[in-house]
Parts: structure tokens; sequence; C-alpha cells
């Protein structure tokens, strides 16, 4: 059987048309799921925007500083004690040779009790605890920013 002569233009005219079309059904359905994600979270916040921000701190000191994984104990395996974190806790990385480092983390709960609400925003931003002297290493010298240093206290602080 011989092939027509326009089988191949019409055949590429049609996926050269379909794949921007797929494209771009693909662009606003990730459109759409994402402006229904926000709209939800942005209900969420009108509705308890304390609980929301608590919410951030909590992901903020867990997965993207990870201030829990030296403030927080851990069990023989090795793993963060869910029931105790936050708590303080031997470091679980080794002090090199000749460092001045700590070897304590400490319980971030009672800190975040004692401290004022001000006083712990500062020290998020700064690195500069009320006494003004600056922890021992590990601990980087976080830079945070007003929402996420605020996020990160009202966690602190909601931790009972």
């Amino acid at each position: 059987m011989r092939m027509s002569r326009l089988f191949v233009p019409t055949t590429f005219s049609i996926s050269a048309f379909a794949l921007p079309v797929a494209v771009a059904s693909l662009f606003s359905a990730f459109t759409i799921m994402n402006a229904t994600r926000n709209a939800t979270a942005a209900e969420n916040e009108k509705a308890d925007p304390k609980n929301a921000l608590v919410e951030r701190g909590r992901y903020l000191a867990h997965d993207v500083a990870s201030c829990v994984y030296c403030h927080s104990p851990r069990n023989s395996s090795g793993d963060v004690i869910r029931t105790r974190i936050f708590e303080g806790a031997p470091l679980p990385i080794g002090t090199p040779p000749g460092e001045d480092w700590a070897v304590a983390a400490p319980n971030l709960k009672s800190i975040a009790q004692i401290w004022g609400e001000k006083e712990l925003i500062t020290f998020l931003k700064t690195g500069v605890p009320p006494r003004g002297v600056k922890p021992r290493l590990p601990m980087p010298p976080f830079r945070m920013n007003d929402e996420d240093a605020a996020a990160v206290a009202a966690y602190l602080r909601s931790l009972r």
C-alpha cells in the first residue's frame, strides 16, 4: 500500500498541535491544584492564624533548620524520641579535636518558657541570646527573618 504525501504533514500537524495542548492542560491542572491548596491554606489561616503560625514554626524547626535533631534525646537506635522533642540532649556528633564545642544541646522547651517571646525572636534573628553570650558550636548562627523567627518562637512556646 502506498502512503499519501499528505499523511506525513497531516500527522506532524496533529502532533505539533497535540503536544502544546497537552502541556497547556497539565499546566492548567497544576495551576488549579496549587490555587486550591493556597485557598485552603488561606482559609485555615483565617480560621486560626495562631495555629498556622505554630505549624509553620514546627515545619521550620523540624524540616528546615533541623533543630529537633540536636535538641532532642535519642533512643538506643539513634532515633529521636518523639515524646521528648526539644527537651535537650547530648549532641549526636563528636567534638572535633582542639575545638571548644558544647557537649549537649539545651532544653528548648524550658528556654522558650523562660525567655520572653521578644528575646526568643531576637535570638533566632541575630544568634545573640538575652545574656549576650553566643552559644558554642556546633550551634549555627541562625539569621531568620521576622516571620520565620516569630513562627519558630510560637511553635517552641506551644510545646508543653
